[in-house]
């Protein structure tokens, strides 16, 4: 039986299959993998998949089976949820799995929010104007 972890992605795609696409962020690490093995080079890929792609797409308990187009050539893929670390919706709503996400990736997206933090203090002179943030 699959872990916590595992059924959490299985649910999130199997609500999100039924959207136009979804994108799975991969690390690329897994052994049980299969993607064309230039992918493989960096430390994670992000895959586009949709329902609505020629290749099809089976969502199996613990895994993914599809055929993508690269290069104008389709490949098979398989993808264990174990390799997925992060899912992106159409809409842009993003989940990320820490414990799976590759040591780099995760040290990126921390310092990515400290850079979002407001200073400590405010500094002094003139007042700043208020700045829009943009909510996802």
């Amino acid at each position: 039986m699959p872990g916590k972890p595992l059924l959490e992605k299985g649910a999130l795609m199997r609500r999100l299959i039924n959207d136009e696409y979804f994108l799975v962020h991969l690390n690329t690490a897994n052994e049980s993998l299969l993607i064309p093995d230039y992918l493989k080079e960096n430390g994670t890929v992000t895959l586009k998949l949709s329902r609505l792609f020629r290749g099809g797409i089976d969502l199996k308990e613990s895994h993914i089976e599809t055929s993508l187009l690269f290069n104008n050539e389709y490949a098979d893929c398989l993808i264990p949820f174990e390799a997925i670390w992060g899912i992106t919706s159409c809409k842009g709503e993003n989940t990320i799995w820490p414990e799976d996400t590759p040591k780099e990736i995760l040290k990126n997206l921390l310092s990515k929010g400290e850079d979002d933090k407001p200073p400590s203090q405010p500094k002094a002179g003139k007042p700043s104007r208020p700045k829009l943030k943009r909510v996802k």
